[in-house]
């Protein structure tokens, strides 16, 4: 979503084609957890800086640049997908991007969850909602990612890679579960 506003995006969302789609929105989503969470470090940072709370701004950063690409980057291998399912060639290597690419997306969102988490310990009353906010949207958004590499798993016949892929997504899962009940258990919301 680089460059587009959100009223350009929704529309796209909305249309008839078959991208952006879920990926790019749980993306999106989980971008705005992102900034919620860089919201609640900035703050904290006015009244105390540590450097994990620095080393944390600076892992959240990084996240929401590649969260914010990684709408447009699903985009372009689910159309590469697309533009090859009839020849079986090519098909299989796209069809594993289609299902790589939202994966990385999913561990990004995950990682951020996981910065939720080590912040919640400082987080003042005040902003904890906020903080729960980024947390819940991060945690809804590797669901909802996973939904689209499970559909696109099942197009594909290589079942060494659909295990990788399968274990990976039942970590990652169990991971975005934890992290959102240890945030809400420690701040208790």
């Amino acid at each position: 979503m680089p460059g587009k506003s959100i009223e350009d995006f929704v529309s796209q969302l909305a249309g008839s084609e078959p991208v952006p789609a879920g990926v790019s929105a749980a993306a999106v989503s989980a971008a705005f957890g992102v900034a919620l969470l860089l919201k609640v470090l900035a703050i904290i940072k006015k009244h105390s800086v540590t450097e994990n709370l620095e080393e944390c701004e600076r892992a959240a950063t990084l996240g929401l640049q590649r969260l914010r690409q990684a709408a447009e980057d699903d985009i372009a291998a689910y159309r590469a997908y697309l533009r090859t399912r009839t020849i079986p060639e090519e098909r299989d290597a796209a069809l594993r991007q289609a299902i790589e690419t939202p994966l990385d997306a999913a561990r990004m969102a995950a990682a951020a969850l996981e910065i939720c988490a080590k912040t919640a310990a400082s987080c003042p009353a005040n902003i904890a909602p906020d903080l729960a906010t980024a947390a819940t949207l991060l945690a809804a958004a590797v669901r909802a990612i996973l939904l689209s590499v499970d559909a696109n798993a099942r197009m594909l016949n290589d079942q060494p890679f659909l295990d990788a892929i399968s274990a990976e997504r039942r970590l990652l899962i169990s991971a975005a579960a934890r992290f959102e009940q240890s945030i809400f258990t420690r701040l208790a919301l």
